[in-house]
């Protein structure tokens, strides 16, 4: 084999393998976007049953991390404090670390 004919049957393989990349990227993102992702009948489910518990609560706070489905009301007016809370926890953080290195 030449030089020439084994650089063609890379080149050959390589557009395959980015033909069948992109076919899996598309069945991948068809996929995730039929999966339902809020409102499925399992959180219905606990939705009606901490209501009927007289549980109160918001749904999906996004100031919270990961953004949790149900967040009692307290937490409101804790989230605005999460930024000067992780600050302080980094500055400790950073202040402990120093003196052990």
């Amino acid at each position: 084999m030449h030089k020439s004919e084994v650089e063609s049957q890379i080149m050959s393989m390589s557009d395959e393998l980015t033909e069948l990349k992109e076919d899996m990227d598309s069945m991948r993102s068809r996929i995730t976007a039929a999966v339902a992702q809020r409102g499925t009948r399992p959180e219905m489910t606990v939705r009606r049953l901490c209501h009927a518990l007289g549980y109160r609560y918001r749904r999906y706070v996004n100031a919270l991390l990961g953004a949790p489905d149900l967040t009692p009301p307290v937490w409101e007016w804790k989230t605005k404090d999460l930024v000067r809370l992780r600050q302080t926890l980094n500055d400790s953080i950073d202040m402990f670390g120093a003196g052990r290195r």
